[in-house]
């Protein structure tokens, strides 16, 4: 596969897993506020860059001041009310504990952008979206709300998920005084250089599907000879009326995104393989991987049988409710619901989140991680060079983790692709970690659900339990 296409790829995987949370449950209320907060936390200097708004969600409906706690939500790379609207778990917390709510945005997404309408104009004005920062927002933020809505003695409890849930972990260790805890739902913090394989991810998926039938995985596979065969032969139009198209296949680049659009399909499902129907992105059914392997469990006859299974396997995810016109590949099969030019840049600088599978041990075609190639495309795009070893350099590698934080409860699913970077075993005394049997993308953060399995029910229960610890 092209260097491009490898790319392009990388970058559907991390940008969709904050779109999984897109996912409508009850209806929440709140107040938005807004803080004026420090472009840059590390400039001293009086003629220093100033100020934006940082934006920021509250309910104090259950709250009762004094020594009851804060429920931080750390933002993820999107517009903190979608967040706010689908982490259902932190609302039925805080009334257990009497807590109040705070959502706050991450900087240079929803409303947050330091330099408004020019956030993103060049490298110069994105040297201050980073990790750090955000934090250094948080931090400032909770000292706030500490000297004015709330009690000063009130314990404050990060809470996140996906990306946000590494950085409610973050929060908790790099400013234990500010936080008593953290919540860390799907948070793959080893999602790293040296921490993980690059061909984990991939390999979760794969088991995922594989959990089902084994048809199911092969028959993917096979898919992608067979789709770059029709385009080859000079049948593009047979792609475009395959798979319902919105545009033609007219060069290999347009190829190549189809192929990452189905990619992102099949790992989209395998991360909201939740237990009852979901509508992110368009309906989903109950288990959606199961639903999609039930029509893929056949073994088809000829290249056109196998083609004409994975369309309608694909439409499971894209076109479920069956009122979508066509599959728009653009932006990899998705709508542009949530800021994807800032996680490019993430992706370009820290989150450095390396990638590959070898099409024997996985479903996928062969994509051999290449951190050249990436490097060249950031460059190109955000004249930035990637950090690779940022995390590790950062916030230590798995043994100083262990030896140095506390405090943090660690979920991930077992059907979740990201579980492969996430803690899976508890590290210490403190360090607590559960895998949810048959979880996918951090599903206990979501509003509980009558359908919720055993499981799920077990990772709530734990954290409530160790909640109740830390801010006692």
């Amino acid at each position: 596969m092209s260097s491009s296409c490898i790319i392009l790829f990388f970058l559907l995987l991390t940008i969709i897993s904050v779109q999984t949370a897109i996912v409508k449950t009850q209806e929440n209320t709140w107040k938005t506020k807004y803080f004026e907060q420090r472009v840059d936390h590390n400039d001293y200097r009086v003629n220093s860059l100033g100020s934006f708004k940082q934006r920021y969600l509250i309910n104090g409906n259950s709250y009762k001041g004094g020594n009851f706690p804060i429920f931080f939500y750390t933002g993820n790379e999107g517009d903190i009310t979608l967040f706010a609207k689908n982490t259902g778990l932190i609302w039925e917390f805080a009334a257990h504990f009497n807590a109040l709510i705070i959502f706050a945005e991450h900087r240079y997404y929803g409303e947050s952008l330091p330099f408004g309408s020019h956030s993103f104009a060049n490298n110069s004005m994105l040297a201050f979206f980073t990790a750090e920062q955000a934090l250094q927002d948080y931090v400032t933020l909770i000292e706030y709300l500490k000297a004015t809505v709330a009690s000063t003695n009130s314990p404050v409890v990060a809470f996140g998920g996906s990306y946000g849930g590494m950085l409610s972990a973050w929060l908790r260790m790099k400013y234990p005084g500010t936080v008593v805890g953290a919540y860390a739902a799907s948070a793959p913090i080893w999602q790293f250089t040296s921490l993980t394989p690059c061909e984990t991810f991939n390999s979760i998926v794969t088991r995922t599907y594989r959990g089902t039938n084994s048809n199911c995985p092969l028959n993917i596979r096979n898919s992608w000879k067979a789709i770059r065969g029709i385009f080859e032969r000079g049948q593009p139009a047979k792609l475009k009326s395959l798979f319902h198209l919105c545009d033609d296949i007219k060069d290999k680049d347009e190829l190549n995104a189809l192929i990452a659009a189905i990619n992102n399909v099949w790992v989209s499902m395998a991360m909201a393989d939740y237990p009852y129907p979901a509508n992110f992105l368009g309906n989903l059914p109950a288990w959606p991987v199961n639903y999609t392997c039930n029509i893929l469990s056949k073994s088809p006859a000829n290249e056109d049988a196998l083609l004409m299974l994975i369309s309608e396997a694909v439409q499971v995810f894209t076109n479920y409710s069956k009122d979508v016109k066509c599959f728009n590949i653009a932006n990899g099969g998705d709508p542009p619901a949530l800021s994807t030019n800032g996680w490019d840049y993430q992706s370009c600088t820290q989150m450095v989140m390396p990638m590959c599978s070898d099409g024997k041990n996985d479903m996928f075609e062969v994509q051999n991680w290449d951190f050249d190639a990436m490097t060249q495309y950031c460059i190109k795009e955000f004249r930035a060079v990637p950090r690779e070893f940022w995390a590790v350099q950062t916030f230590g590698g798995k043994e100083a983790v262990a030896k140095a934080a506390s405090n943090i409860y660690f979920t991930n699913g077992h059907l979740d692709p990201w579980s492969g970077g996430g803690v899976l075993t508890q590290l210490s005394p403190s360090l607590h970690a559960f895998v949810i049997s048959d979880g996918a993308h951090h599903v206990d953060l979501r509003a509980s659900n009558p359908h919720d399995t055993t499981a799920i029910k077990q990772a709530r229960s734990i954290a409530k339990s160790l909640i109740t610890k830390w801010v006692s």
